[in-house]
């Protein structure tokens, strides 16, 4: 009668962990658990209970996409949104702020990441390129949220960054600040560009799996 019982229990929880693991699927979450241990733990003991792990990138995603049409005020590097942009990086209106747009978003979805409006700063750190223009490697699948610069000989730099957030085999589809229906550096508000792929100097990614 006992293993009857036992058997029963044994059912019931694979059952109910069934039913969170389809859950948990169809929420597109990820399921961090711990297995109690069936002996006595220790006072001192701290056990991890279930949670779910929010996927930052697509919180990112979601945060520049709704920048989208986002316009200086009077054209000069101003406007309540582009100031905010610009104060993520201890700046104030006035200023270039392609870069500080990117820091932005990524701190309005709780990335740690670059805090700079220098363009080269979001490459500074090695570990996090993932693609380089010079690089052999011409079959690079991006991601969505990596960060990708521009590379200008007048300015023998990096001096234009935005997001990547879609790819087709020839283009980038970007989401940039302070550029214009141009594709300037230099531009008026946030945009949706398309980029080919050949002019993308060099990407990072600064989004933890």
């Amino acid at each position: 009668m006992e293993h009857l019982v036992r058997q029963r229990k044994s059912i019931c929880r694979l059952i109910a962990y069934g039913i969170i693991c389809l859950y948990v699927c169809l929420s597109g979450c990820e399921l961090v658990t711990t297995q109690t241990p069936k002996t006595a733990l220790p006072a001192d003991s701290v056990i991890i209970e279930t949670q779910y792990l929010p996927n930052y990138r697509d919180t990112l995603q979601s945060v520049y996409l709704s920048q989208v049409g986002v316009r200086e005020t009077t054209g000069n590097n101003d406007g309540t949104e582009v100031e905010a942009y610009l104060k993520s990086t201890g700046l104030g209106k006035g200023y270039a702020w392609c870069a500080s747009f990117v820091t932005w978003c990524h701190i309005e979805s709780d990335i740690e990441a670059v805090k700079s409006a220098w363009s080269p700063a979001w490459f500074a750190d090695t570990s996090k390129i993932v693609y380089r223009k010079s690089w052999i490697n011409t079959n690079y699948t991006s991601q969505p949220g990596q960060v990708f610069g521009l590379y200008f000989n007048s300015k023998k730099r990096v001096a234009h960054v935005g997001f990547i957030y879609y790819e087709d085999s020839d283009n980038y589809y970007t989401i940039e600040g302070n550029t214009n229906t141009a594709g300037s550096r230099e531009g008026d508000g946030v945009y949706k560009k398309i980029r080919p792929k050949k002019s993308i100097y060099i990407i990072s990614d600064y989004v933890t799996p």
